[in-house]
């Protein structure tokens, strides 16, 4: 991508009150002998998004810790296997009653359901471990929101080619997120 073009697409987000984090920045397009780009995502196509969420390296490596110590045969913690809600407690532990701070998911799912017209019927799931969001999304806002386009893809080869039962959207470049969310992604 041109330094001029960045430029515009940072301008753009800042006179829109929002600012951006490009993500990917070296990716300028996406191409690939095994996949030929199809057509622009249309206003009626939706695409499904999983946001993942960062995980604090310090909660990381007590997890790692976790996980040697229940797997060695001499140490106390032996076979003592943490449940998927201690690992979600431990990685991505809910706010404190009464704190105005929000778990990750929730500002993102939050922050999603801010943008008019983005997410699909309102479907955004979060998963037991609290380390990603899933959503729907209205595939045309989407690409404002991601400042990108999307394209169809299909393989190139095997059956599938023939009948087109494989079709997956995806950025065709780089792609950015809001401030807003940005830090937890």
């Amino acid at each position: 991508m041109k330094l001029s073009q960045v430029i515009l697409a940072l301008a753009l987000a800042v006179s829109s009150g929002s600012a951006v984090q490009i993500k990917e920045a070296g990716i300028s397009s996406f191409e690939h002998k095994s996949w030929v780009q199809g057509e622009r995502v249309s206003a009626e196509d939706t695409i499904d998004v999983t946001f993942v969420l960062h995980t604090c390296p310090k909660k990381r490596a007590a997890l790692e810790e976790k996980f040697w110590a229940v797997s060695n045969p001499k140490s106390g913690e032996y076979k003592k296997y943490l449940s998927l809600e201690q690992v979600a407690d431990l990685l991505h532990p809910m706010p404190e009653e009464g704190s105005e701070e929000l778990l990750a998911a929730d500002a993102v799912t939050r922050h999603l359901y801010s943008v008019d017209g983005l997410v699909h019927r309102r479907r955004t799931t979060m998963t037991k471990t609290r380390d990603m969001v899933r959503a729907t999304l209205n595939a045309k806002a989407a690409e404002a929101f991601f400042g990108t386009e999307l394209y169809h893809f299909q393989p190139s080869f095997g059956p599938a080619s023939a009948g087109g039962a494989i079709d997956v959207v995806r950025a065709s470049k780089h792609y950015s997120l809001p401030d807003e969310i940005a830090d937890k992604v």
